[in-house]
């Protein structure tokens, strides 16, 4: 029984543990944003329009430092005097946590790569990087904005982060379905005393012996479900379904935690939907209506 819930609980860590943190290569990114040269205006205004406006960034439980590869396309090509470093990179609004009730938390600013110009002038590209150390988890939203000497129309890239509470998922994880396999083995206990009681009760009718039903209340095994939980435990049937549902309810935990980029973030909020799912996986309505029958002998 042992062996078989730590195999269920490794099989569901590796689902839900984050990967090593990856990492980016920051010596690449100026360690402040809005740096660049002035440069003389342009005769004829330049307009850079990013081929993705809105980008997200998904650092789930390993947080560590990921990097988005800016592509921004001149129309028309620029000018031989305007340079790379020419163009500024600067945050328009700062990385804060879009919630409506959990308090207000900003991420880390986020660096820039240094610009580059196409050999054909009519692309700039660069790299934002962007650091989850310390982040707590849900979505962070912010902007990025693009300029440069008069007459180069000023651009911005919007972006979200998100981060996930991998540490409450998986322990949630864990005890949920601890807590599932006890309810299981309830139940299989419940069904198995009710099982014993029928078949006495039919016996005792189909020899008209009213008695035998009278001793079946007075013996102590009709009372105490502690009687029926060897021959649960050693039932391989038993281990077919229960296993079975497990697996269910641990693939409802890794649909949920996967589903929400920002799982965790409202901790009470997680938990319902997480939880209510995984106990209808397992049917515990139905172990909760046989343990009623049992104690109401």
């Amino acid at each position: 029984m042992k062996a078989r819930a730590v195999a269920l609980g490794l099989v569901l860590s590796a689902a839900i543990a984050p990967a090593a943190p990856a990492q980016t290569n920051a010596e690449n990114c100026t360690p402040q944003p809005g740096q660049g040269k002035s440069g003389p205006p342009l005769k004829q205004p330049v307009k850079l329009v990013p081929d993705i406006s809105a980008q997200s960034v998904n650092f789930g439980g390993s947080r560590g430092s990921k990097a988005i590869d800016v592509v921004l396309s001149a129309t028309p090509a620029l000018p031989p005097s305007t340079t790379a470093d020419q163009i500024r990179l600067g945050i328009l609004r700062r990385f804060t946590r879009v919630s409506q009730t959990l308090p207000t938390e900003s991420a880390p600013s986020p660096t820039f790569s240094p610009p580059q110009i196409s050999s054909g002038r009519d692309r700039v590209t660069f790299t934002v990087c962007l650091s989850g150390a310390g982040l707590d988890p849900g979505s962070y939203g912010g902007s990025v904005i693009v300029e440069g000497p008069k007459g180069l129309a000023p651009t911005t890239l919007s972006i979200t982060e998100n981060a996930k509470n991998e540490t409450l998922a998986l322990r949630l994880a864990i005890g949920v379905l601890v807590a599932a396999l006890v309810f299981l083995l309830l139940r299989g206990m419940a069904a198995r005393q009710a099982k014993d009681e029928e078949q006495t009760i039919a016996d005792a009718a189909k020899a008209g012996n009213t008695q035998q039903v009278v001793e079946l209340h007075k013996d102590p095994k009709q009372h105490n479900l502690g009687w029926y939980f060897w021959g649960v435990v050693n039932d391989l049937n038993w281990w077919i379904t229960t296993l079975v549902a497990l697996g269910v309810a641990g693939g409802s935990i890794i649909a949920i935690y996967s589903a929400n980029p920002a799982w965790g973030a409202d901790t009470w909020t997680s938990v319902a939907a997480l939880v209510g799912p995984v106990f209808t996986a397992v049917g515990v309505q139905s172990v909760v209506t046989s343990l009623g029958r049992s104690v109401s002998r």
